[in-house]
């Protein structure tokens, strides 16, 4: 354990020196001025530490929306205090030069860009890469499209105005098609592209928005508002790219879950959502899952990363006869199949050895495909637990709370629930076809074979991941945290055992009762 988490900090063995000659990819991002979108975001964070890291970008502009109480550059130097750049600032102590913020908003009209910085933009950019969008999954509709749909429009508007530009790659969902199994390829639109500015008008008009009966009604079979605008998105960049000279990449991954190798082993941010449910189980607040046995996208945020540097490639150099956008989906169910059943099981090993000081309960978590188990066992785990909690904080004269917080945490895992329940499988044949292409150097450099991915490695520090970046539990808990969690365990049975004797009372008293009517 200790070599793992000394590994995790210790940037000389997760970044070794490889040897970079002979690198297609890092060739031809040689000299390139990229600008992301996004940046901020769980794999915006890691995509622009690789991009500094192991390419030789003549500039990197970023895309950040403004705040009051911060400007553009002070908002820039706080994301780069970020733990992710920590082996990059040991390395390239000066990397944050390349770097040019540029203030815009995705949500407003031409990106929100000043006319400087849109002439800067468009002399200068030669590769576009727009991962930025709000994943939250019940926003209002209107926002969600002006900033997925519309923004995305925007962008395209840009990138024809630019001068030089190589390639534009588009970062949308494997979830985008969901009533659908997921080949590389568009589907057609939900709905017409040109009622969304009705669809915004709609929902600006109205107070409260348009109700959630109606919304359901409009994005149909898709997951949610965000799936639904990926989907609309998407075929905004099918459109545009048929009349463009550059090419126009879509990358589709899964559910994206903690670093596998780079730049720290078992990364991640508390942005992220596959990673919830995991750590809520941890923590002894999530201890039923509805799922089926079917085989899940997981994927590691650095490889996702590289398949998204590695598409980008591909589009420039490869792809050169393709008339519309090229789409690479990014997703082990076929590849590299492991089930959520697994997962927990090689997450348990590592929990039990090393549970979190920060528990609130003792740790078990059924995984079941059997909707009536799983809401009887959601009634009697957590929502009669925030019951009963509200209850004592009521008698104490305090304001309740447990209630409401087991609402909102049950409306942000209904996402899941409706990707881990679904049967859609994803299809990767164009992005095999990459991972051939690739070199040696490049392979090793730009890590994305999915079939290469070791399952029981990533899991040794995908628990120590979760406990340090996100619980922020250090080592020096591990010992509390066991004696905290056998303590757990045995209030956990008394609770259990004392439930169910007063069910069995209460069944006899209830059962006398009727015996004495009849």
């Amino acid at each position: 354990m200790d070599r793992i988490y000394q590994q995790m900090y210790d940037d000389t063995e997760i970044i070794s020196e490889k040897s970079q000659e002979g690198s297609e990819i890092k060739k031809l991002f040689s000299g390139q001025t990229v600008f992301l979108t996004g940046c901020t975001g769980f794999i915006g964070k890691c995509l622009t530490e690789k991009l500094l890291r192991e390419t030789e970008l003549k500039k990197l502009f970023v895309l950040i929306r403004p705040k009051e109480e911060l400007s553009v550059e002070q908002r820039l130097d706080k994301f780069f205090q970020d733990e992710v750049f920590e082996p990059l600032r040991k390395m390239v102590p000066d990397f944050a030069r390349k770097v040019e913020p540029i203030m815009g908003d995705l949500a407003k009209k031409d990106i929100g860009l000043s006319e400087k910085d849109r002439k800067k933009l468009t002399e200068e950019t030669t590769i576009i890469i727009h991962n930025g969008s709000t994943t939250k999954f019940y926003e209002r509709i209107s926002n969600v499209l002006k900033i997925n749909v519309l923004g995305t429009q925007h962008l395209l508007d840009l990138a024809i105005e630019c001068k030089t530009l190589k390639a534009f790659t588009y970062i949308s969902s494997a979830f985008s098609n969901s009533n659908h199994d997921v080949e590389e390829r568009f589907y057609d639109p939900p709905v017409d592209l040109r009622i969304i500015p009705d669809l915004i008008a709609s929902d600006e008009s109205l107070p409260g928005g348009l109700t959630e009966e109606t919304v359901n009604q409009i994005i149909g079979g898709s997951f949610n508002t965000y799936t639904f605008s990926k989907a609309l998105a998407e075929n905004i960049v099918k459109e545009y790219s048929r009349k463009v000279a550059f090419p126009c990449a879509v990358h589709r991954p899964g559910l994206v879950i903690s670093a596998y190798r780079e730049p720290i082993k078992g990364w991640v941010d508390d942005s992220n959502g596959p990673v919830t449910g995991f750590v809520a189980a941890s923590l002894g607040l999530l201890h039923v899952i509805h799922c089926n046995s079917w085989p899940k996208d997981f994927i590691p945020v650095d490889m996702t990363v590289n398949s998204i540097l590695a598409s980008t490639w591909d589009v420039i150099i490869n792809q050169i006869d393709a008339r519309e956008a090229v789409v690479y989906n990014y997703g082990s169910s076929i590849v590299n199949p492991i089930t959520l059943h697994r997962m927990q099981e090689l997450v348990e090993v590592e929990a039990y050895e090393k549970p979190s000081d920060k528990m609130v309960w003792a740790y078990f978590c059924s995984i079941t495909s059997c909707v009536y188990y799983f809401y009887l066992m959601d009634m009697l785990t957590h929502l009669l637990p925030a019951l009963i909690i509200d209850g004592a904080l009521l008698l104490q004269g305090k304001r309740p709370k447990a209630l409401q917080a087991y609402f909102q945490f049950r409306k942000q895992l209904n996402f899941l629930t409706k990707g881990l329940t679904s049967k859609q499988v994803i299809n990767c044949q164009k992005s095999k076809k990459v991972w051939n292409r690739l070199n040696p150097v490049d392979s090793d450099l730009f890590f994305c074979d999915i079939r290469n991915l070791d399952w029981d490695e990533f899991a040794e520090t995908f628990w120590l991941g979760m406990r340090l970046f996100i619980l922020k539990d250090p080592l020096n808990t591990v010992e509390s945290g066991r004696s905290k969690f056998k303590k757990l365990r045995i209030f956990n049975i008394l609770t259990v055992t004392a439930t169910f004797l007063i069910f069995l009372y209460l069944v006899n008293r209830v059962t006398g009762i009727l015996s004495i009517l009849c």
